[in-house]
């Protein structure tokens, strides 16, 4: 089934794929001008990575990412980025990092990275001033298992994070409070860099 997008404006250099909204909020104030992002809305990075292809603006193309959440498994979550790359018939790099094939550059971004299990949420939770975080604590020591793994724990901690900022608020929208230069983004900050050969 295809996916509707938009059109990848000319001259576009740099295209990420990531999962949702969330990798979405965090990485678009760090890109370039000449950068496209595109949430895929799930795991399949490889059609929505396809899909980008039929774009008029494809060959214009030199650097593709593709950022995914470790969740259980951060090896398996590499491989299912370097296939997406691979279906595409772009570098891929064996795990996590970046490939170069001539004037194209592939890359891997699995987070929270450094091997650990989870997601994106990791970042934020790393954001999140530490009163903040001791309340969310105090608030799961007395309630139920926050979830079954990893990834479910910090998606559940940072979404009551959010609703003690403000009722309203879903956990993706906590990035609008994240400073740019703030260190939890320097995993994306590093690996769009190195994916512009920078």
């Amino acid at each position: 089934m295809s996916r509707r997008i938009q059109s990848l404006p000319p001259g576009t250099r740099l295209v990420l794929v990531v999962e949702g909204a969330d990798e979405r909020r965090a990485l678009e104030p760090l890109l370039p001008a000449n950068a496209f992002i595109w949430a895929a809305g799930g795991r399949d990075v490889a059609a929505a990575l396809r899909d980008l292809t039929f774009q008029p603006a494809w060959p214009d193309v030199r650097a593709v990412g593709v950022i995914v959440d470790a969740e259980e498994d951060p090896a398996a979550s590499a491989s299912l980025g370097a296939e997406a790359l691979a279906v595409v018939g772009w570098p891929r790099p064996t795990g996590e990092g970046i490939a170069v094939d001539g004037e194209r550059r592939g890359g891997v971004l699995v987070v929270p990275g450094d091997g650990r299990a989870g997601a994106i949420e990791a970042w934020l939770w790393a954001w999140a001033p530490p009163e903040r975080r001791a309340c969310v604590e105090a608030y799961f020591a007395c309630t139920p298992n926050p979830g079954r793994t990893e990834a479910q724990r910090q998606k559940a901690c940072v979404e009551v994070l959010a609703a003690g900022f403000e009722p309203t608020f879903r956990r993706d929208d906590l990035w609008d409070l994240v400073p740019v230069d703030d260190p939890c983004r320097d995993p994306a900050r590093q690996f769009v860099a190195a994916l512009r050969g920078r």
